[in-house]
Formats: C-alpha cells, structure tokens, sequence
C-alpha cells in the first residue's frame, strides 16, 4: 500500500484571502462585530466582543469565540429580498432546529439581523424593536479594531479530521509584523482547553502554582526579527472531536504582566489568531450528520489499563508526611487520562502530561510507557502500615526517632532551596511548628529567593498563631532596609510583593500587636502602600482611622492603595479618590482598570458607570473595565 499524503494545512488568514465573485465566495470569512443592536437597545463593547462569526464552504459557526453558541451548515438565497441564510443548527443553541438569518454584504461589512430568543419570529427586516427577541450586527473581517500591529498570530492545521484520526497536531505561529525587534518569552503554561473546547493559549508570566524561576523564563526569551515567525506546536486528541461534525480552534499568546514584562524585557500584550473552522469526516459506512448506533460494547470496561507501582523509603519518620514514588504504566492502547481538580480551575479530563519548570514535556499515550510522580500522604503514627495505590502498594514503617525526624526537614528545607516544586507543596501542605519556624527565620534573609520562597509558603497558611509577631515584624523591618539599600522596585521578589505578603500574615493574626506592627510598616517611605491593604484585615478602629488618614497623603499610590482597600469595605470615603483616579490624564492605565473595580463596590452611586465606560477603550485594560460593568450590573439588580 503506498502511504497516505499528509492532509493539506489551512491557515486561518483572512487578510491574504481574495476577495470573490459572489457571495457564497465573499461570505466565507472570519467576522468580528464593530456595532449592533438587540430588542430595540444598542450592543455594549462587552456584548459585542461575543458577537464573533465564522463561515467555511460547509459550515457557519457563532457565538463568543471560545465555546460557539450554534455550529450549522447552511445556504445562501442571494435571490429573495432581504437576502436569507437558512441554517440546519447541529451543535450548541437550538440543536436539530432550523434558523433564518437575513444577510447584506458590503465589501468588507457584512450585516446579519437573526433570532436571538427561542421563541422569536424569524426575521423580515433589518430592525429590531423591544421584546421581539431578534438581533441586529455589523460586522468586519478579523481582526478586531485594537489587535496588536507589530506581533499577529495564526492557526496552521488540517482543515479537515477523520473521526478515526487518533489525534489532529497544528501550530500557533506569531510574526514580527513590525519594523523592529520583538522579544518573546517561549517557556509558557499551555493550558490548552482552559479557554474553550479547542482553545490554545500559550501564557508564560501566569502559572497555577508551580512557575519557573525568573532564570529559567529568561532562558527562554528570544528576539524575533521583522519578517520571522516563531511556532508553538498543538495536539488535539480524537476523543475530543470524533463525536462531532466540526470544532473551532482558537488560540492565542499573552504577556499580562507589567513585572514579568519589564524584568525580561519582552513584548506585552494580547495577540489571538483567527479561529479555524475544522471539519470532521464521519467512517465512510456512517452518512454525515447521522445519529451515532447504539455501543453495543457499552458495559464492557474500555480498553485502557494501568499498573501502579509505589516506590517508598521502607522507614520514615512520625510527624512527617510519608514521601513515595508512584510510577503509572500503561498497558492498554488508549490514551490514560486523569481528572484534575482545585480551586482555581475546573477539574479536566486530560492526557497524562507533565511539564516541569524548564518547560521539559512527558506524555503517558500509548501501551508499555511510564510515568513517574512524586507522591506524599498524611503523617501516621509509629507502626507498620501498607500504601496501596490501585494494584501498586509498599510496606512502610513509621518510627517515632527524632534524629530521622530532622534528617527528614532538613533535606526537604534543603530541597526548597533549589527551587524544588514538590518539596515546596510538600511543606507548605503539611506545615510542622519546626519547619515553619525556619520559614519565619527565611524571612529575615538577605538573600531575596529564600525569603520569597518562604513567604509563598507561609502566605498559604491560613492563620499563623499569635506568637509568630515578633518574628513577621522583624521580616518586615529588615526587608524595608534591604529594599531602602536596593533602591530597586520592580522585582516582586526584591520589593513591595514580598513585605505585602508578611504585612497579610499579620493581618490574619489581627491581633493589636500585629496591627501595631503593620501601621509601622505603613508609616515608612519605603513600605507605605505595601501594608496599606493589609490593614484592610484588621477589625480595630485604629485600622480604619489609619486608612482614613492615608486618603489625605500627598503621596498618589498611598492614597490609591488606601481607596482600593476602603472600596472592599465599600467605605463611601473612598468613591471621590476613586473617581478622582480614573478621570486624571496623568493616571497609569493599570491603576484606571482596577480604580473600575474598585467602584463596582458602588452600584448606589449614579457617577460610577459613567466613569468606569471611559476606561473600557482602554486596550488590555479595557477587559478589567468590562469585568467592572458585569459586577456593577449584577450589584444594582441585587
């Protein structure tokens, strides 16, 4: 049998696409939304953005970019006046329904008016009025009026996927569009999937818990020429697209960060790729858009297996959690996949994947392959016990000996120093009076890793006992006089992140020698702002006649931090400064987003909408001002 040829690639590009003859050629675009209206009401610039369209050859897509409201294929009556789209919906709203859109295309604006609200008659003019459920757009090409000029990006993938394909790969590739050199940072957090089914993003100064050292980001920084382009490589696994007709791809790279941005010198922004509509070819004995048959296999455990193995020191120590190796090998011919949850995202089905802090990537796909993670449980007391994991276990004797005991923190103490991940979890999870003393003691170090570690450590906890006062304020004093001798104030790990950290440690003891220590902090030139929203912790009266009083200071970022930090008692004394923050010309643009914030604490006063809508075309900013809208709007109907 000769080999298959490689699908061709498509690249989502409307810019370099020609224009055609009809509309059935004209039509096939990426379409974003510049204005609107719904039931007789003008679009906001937040609804907008939602508003984001793409038409293929056989397959129209709609709605916000990351998870489209209808999938459909379609066709054009270019004869009947207005002109019609009829739309058979396959996935997502009205699935299995039949839409109507009226359409008008003008050069590079296409206007479609269509049913927004289940029950809406379809449409017949290009107009909306109150209640009558139906959705007016004006649209352009992609990409959005405030895309980035000098760097773009774009989707390179099949355009088309069997259902049986095991996996579709593809790249995001950004381009130096612009006349000088732009730095990236290629070591990201690739969450794929975080942002939408089939979202690729690639983030390298946003990390759930586990980012690299700034060295190690730094590595990775390269200078991207006028004219060059650098790629990301992606994979999409089967079980995410073989149930379905077809799937956008979105993507997109992001620095957010103005530290991370300035301590590497890189480019700071957001750019996104077009969307790129992927068509999935059903087996050749099943018609397109049939229902799936019944699994007559369904019962039967599905053909993925593993073995476990626990690989632990035989003896360890009581009061400290028992450390083992879980090595997962795959003896079946599916992918393994395991569930991940927390608090700060929704748990995922994903494949087993493992990137550690130099961005090295492990994979567990296929039968006869391995994967092995660290793995601790809680302290048990002295006796013989038997670890099981699945069909992996271990013996493992838990002896009372306190020369073991210290051997023990002092390796992971040492462990924590190196940078280690999972010797951080590890004492930040399970936290003894001993361990945690030599944090505290962390804090007072010249040496800027080792107290920014330990603070992230500590700064987890969620109440440190009284008796640690005096050592949070020594840490205090003796970082305000590192940071004085510095004079530096860029590096969180150098400056105010890191006493910011120590001063809400105290503010969770919130006792008044803890409070005492904090005001000190504030009345320092170099700590004012950093313990300024730690006061916002404290109960005593003292706290708040402080805070009032900062709203006078002649310093700018004194009275901003005390403003923001009233705003969360929504503290009416803080509306004017607030205000007065998003209507100066001299403001930082950062300080305008989250003075936005800030008010949506307000929704009583008739000055705050108004004042937050001025930021929202405030580029990247403008995103926090439209989070400030939502919560303000949500706050008014309560």
């Amino acid at each position: 049998d000769k080999p298959k040829a490689a699908p061709p690639k498509t690249v989502a590009d409307d810019a370099k696409r020609p224009e055609g003859d009809t509309d059935a050629e004209k039509i096939q675009r990426t379409w974003v939304a510049v204005s609107g209206e719904r039931d007789g009401k003008e679009l906001t610039p937040a609804q907008l953005e939602a508003f984001l369209f793409v038409i293929a050859r056989d397959q129209f897509a709609f709605g916000p970019h990351y998870l489209p409201d209808v999938l459909a294929t379609y066709k054009l009556d270019p004869t009947k006046t207005p002109k019609e789209i009829e739309l058979t919906v396959l996935e997502g709203y009205r699935k299995g329904k039949a839409m109507k859109y009226l359409y008008r295309l003008d050069g590079d604006r296409l206007t479609l008016c269509f049913q927004i609200a289940a029950d809406a008659p379809a449409p017949t003019e290009f107009a909306t009025k109150a209640d009558s459920g139906l959705c007016l757009v004006h649209l352009k090409h992609w990409p959005r009026d405030d895309a980035p000029k000098d760097l773009t990006a774009k989707i390179i993938a099949p355009a088309t996927v069997a259902s049986t394909d095991p996996e579709l790969k593809g790249e995001l590739v950004l381009t130096n569009k612009g006349d000088a050199s732009v730095r990236i940072c290629t070591l990201c957090n690739d969450n794929d999937g975080l942002s939408g089914p089939f979202g690729i993003s690639r983030v390298p100064d946003w990390w759930k818990s586990d980012g690299p050292r700034w060295e190690t980001s730094a590595k990775s920084v390269l200078a991207l020429e006028p004219g060059k382009s650098y790629s990301f490589p992606f994979t999409i696994r089967r079980a995410q697209f073989k149930d379905r007709d077809a799937f956008l791809i979105t993507g997109y790279y992001s620095v957010s960060r103005e530290d991370f941005a300035k301590k590497l010198a890189v480019w700071r922004g957001k750019v996104e790729a077009a969307p790129l509509l992927v068509q999935v070819k059903p087996k050749e004995d099943k018609p397109p858009h049939a229902k799936p048959a019944a699994d007559k296999s369904e019962g039967k455990a599905p053909d993925v297996i593993a073995k476990y193995k626990i690989v632990a020191e035989a003896t360890q120590p009581a009061g400290s959690p028992i450390l083992m190796k879980l090595i997962w090998t795959n003896t079946g011919t599916e992918p393994l996949r395991y569930w991940s949850s927390g608090g700060d995202y929704p748990g995922l089905g994903l494949t087993a994947k493992v990137t550690d802090a130099a961005g090295k990537v492990r994979e567990l796909p296929r039968a006869g392959d391995s994967l092995t993670m660290p793995a601790a449980i809680v302290p048990l007391p002295e006796g013989v016990y038997t670890v099981e994991v699945n069909d992996g276990s271990a013996k493992v004797t838990v002896k009372d000996d306190a020369k073991m005991f210290k051997k023990r923190e002092d390796d992971l103490h040492a462990r924590i120093g190196k940078g280690e991940l999972f010797a951080q979890y590890v004492i930040a999870a399970y936290l003894t009076p001993s361990l945690r003393e030599r944090l505290l003691k962390d804090l007072s170090v010249t040496d800027s890793d080792t107290a920014w570690q330990a603070a992230q450590m500590l700064h987890g906890v969620e109440k440190l006992p009284t008796d640690v006062v005096p050592l949070l304020a020594q840490a205090m004093d003796k970082q305000m006089a590192l940071e004085e001798a510095r004079g530096k104030r860029y590096n969180p790990k150098e400056t105010t992140i890191l006493i910011s950290y120590i001063a809400e440690m105290a503010g969770r003891i919130g006792s008044d020698e803890a409070l005492d220590a904090v005001v000190k902090l504030t009345h320092n030139k170099m700590g004012g702002p950093s313990g300024i929203g730690a006061l916002g912790m404290f109960k005593q009266e003292l706290a708040l006649k402080e805070l009032h009083g900062f709203l006078k200071s002649t310093d700018e970022s004194q009275r901003f931090a005390a403003a923001t930090t009233l705003a969360n008692r929504r503290d009416p004394a803080a509306v004017e400064e607030l205000l007065a923050v998003i209507a100066s010309s001299q403001t930082a643009r950062g300080w305008r987003a989250f003075a936005c914030l800030a008010l949506a604490n307000y929704p009583g006063d008739p000055r705050v909408e108004p004042a937050i809508k001025t930021v929202l075309s405030d580029g990247e900013w403008g995103d926090r001002a439209k989070q400030a809208l939502e919560q303000l709007h949500a706050a008014q109907k309560k």
